[in-house]
């Protein structure tokens, strides 16, 4: 994000950039994981779909509905990958995709 706020010349405060602070943002970041496609996919609805200029979006940053914008990404993965259709028809697949997200929280739990 911070490479989006420099690009679009957003004012920092402290010098620290506002962003830093919108939980919700945080949380939806923290949520995708790193996922690159994610990211991605994030990315061009906050600065491409929601507005046509990335600045506007980093001052309008606690109007967001950012409950929303997790649903879009996970609606825009899905028509990529058609991820559901492919986990109903593979058992095996299915388990170790639940496997993985049952330990991967149970990491971050653990080293909280």
């Amino acid at each position: 994000m911070d490479h989006f706020a420099t690009k679009f010349k957003v004012p920092t405060e402290n010098h620290v950039y506002k962003w830093k602070f919108c939980v919700p943002l945080i949380q939806l970041l923290m949520d995708i994981g790193g996922l690159p496609r994610a990211l991605e996919r994030l990315f061009i609805i906050c600065f491409m779909k929601l507005c046509d200029n990335g600045e506007k979006f980093f001052w309008e940053l606690e109007s967001y509905d950012y409950d929303n914008f997790f649903i879009n990404v996970k609606s825009d993965l899905e028509k990529m990958y058609n991820i559901y259709y492919k986990v109903e028809g593979n058992k095996e697949l299915a388990i170790k995709l639940l496997y993985h997200c049952v330990e991967g929280s149970l990491l971050m739990k653990m080293n909280a």
